[in-house]
């Protein structure tokens, strides 16, 4: 039988080359936008960027595609003395009012640490007027007066935080999907118990069936 390639994901360790000659602390991409300083979670070598997770959509609800390529990244994150991965979560929109307004929703809900400053390197931002909007016409009326209660998170944002991820700093342009993210960092050993947590109630699930 032929494989097919359901999920992928992009593993970035960190390059004392790179480092060095830009001036960052790991060599990693998102140190392109921000100075992260990660000396409260480990020393430089122990911190890798993750980013370009992605399962076909009919294999991203009530599966194991996404648990079981996380616990194969962690696994190949440990055989590199990797224990903590930074990255930056899709806001699904381009406008900045709508970016800062779901990073206060993340604060709201308890998923930010504090203890890792963050600062841009550069005010970046969309060229052109906002064309992607997250919330609803409804809930940017609640949020304007004051009520937060009930509203969604994007969808990446949601999903890293039940694997163990915390967002820090505030949201960050990216030019490539042309959209603001929310940087993040999670611990290796956090991601994997929470995707072997899901897993164990997959396969209970499916016992019951």
């Amino acid at each position: 039988m032929k494989a097919t390639i359901i999920g992928a994901g992009r593993l970035v360790l960190p390059s004392p080359g790179a480092a060095k000659a830009r001036g960052w602390e790991h060599g990693l991409p998102l140190e392109a936008k921000a100075r992260i300083d990660l000396s409260a979670v480990g020393p430089p070598g122990t911190i890798a960027e993750v980013g370009r997770l992605c399962v076909l959509e009919r294999w991203r609800a009530k599966t194991a595609a996404l648990p079981e390529l996380c616990v194969a990244m962690c696994l190949e994150s440990r055989r590199h003395g990797i224990t903590h991965w930074i990255s930056a979560a899709n806001l699904e929109c381009d406008s900045e009012d709508e970016a800062i307004l779901v990073h206060e929703v993340i604060r709201r809900r308890g998923l930010m640490r504090s203890d890792i400053p963050v600062r841009l390197r550069a005010a970046e931002g969309p060229r052109t007027p906002p064309r992607f909007r997250f919330y609803t016409d409804e809930e940017r009326g609640r949020a304007s007066d004051g009520d937060l209660s009930g509203l969604r998170l994007p969808r990446a944002v949601s999903t890293d935080a039940r694997l163990g991820a915390r967002y820090i700093g505030e949201p960050i342009w990216d030019e490539h999907f042309g959209m603001f993210a929310q940087p993040l960092i999670a611990a290796v050993q956090d991601v994997i118990e929470a995707a072997e947590r899901y897993l164990r109630a997959l396969a209970r699930a499916e016992g019951r069936r």
